[in-house]
């Protein structure tokens, strides 16, 4: 998917480091007064590239595994991932699929890249024969939901995710079609005033 302003394409193993250092950059700056600043910074762009190493190394056909990276002029933005469904009462709902991260820097954040990226994630799961889709978020994470919401997703279960020093308290964001998510058109760029 191109754009004036960006760029997405897959993302492959040699997208490892970058990935791992957006991903780090992104939690700080989305989860930064929503999760333990302990947590934060204990996050390792080393640590991180190993395990996207291991994510992508695992995408098959069976598991409709994939990742995307969004470029722009100055580098790498965003990136989603997506993949068949983990939870199995999302699954047992209808759920086939999940988007497993999905994250956009601030300083690219309303120019359409967030919307881009789940069009591509949709597409590329309608490809793979999945018709519905889910994600979990935090649900302190207010920003994140109303995209979400605004995007046609609804709240469909809840859920304690037990960690170090936190119990996080998450609510899973569900798409039943995902094609008003292949027809949603990313907002045109902002351009910088001259």
């Amino acid at each position: 998917m191109s754009n004036p302003a960006f760029v997405i394409r897959r993302a492959l193993e040699a997208d490892a480091h970058r990935l791992a250092a957006l991903h780090v950059a992104a939690w700080h700056e989305t989860y930064s007064g929503l999760l333990p600043a302990e947590m934060l910074s204990s996050l390792d762009i080393a640590d991180r590239t190993e395990r996207w190493v291991g994510v992508i190394a695992a995408f098959s056909p069976e598991n409709a595994g994939s990742a995307f990276l969004v470029e722009e002029p100055g580098g790498a933005t965003g990136f989603a991932s997506v993949g068949k469904q983990r939870d199995r009462g999302l699954a047992d709902r209808g759920y086939s699929a999940e988007i497993t991260a999905i994250y956009v820097l601030q300083a690219a954040q309303r120019k359409g890249v967030g919307r881009a990226l789940l069009r591509e994630a949709a597409a590329h799961l309608r490809r793979a024969g999945h018709r519905s889709a889910a994600l979990w978020v935090l649900e302190k994470n207010a920003k994140a939901r109303r995209f979400y919401e605004a995007l046609g997703a609804r709240p469909i279960a809840t859920r304690q995710e037990v960690r170090p020093g936190t119990v996080l308290q998450e609510v899973a964001y569900g798409w039943d079609d995902l094609s008003p998510l292949l027809a949603s058109r990313a907002a045109k760029p902002r351009l910088p005033k001259r």
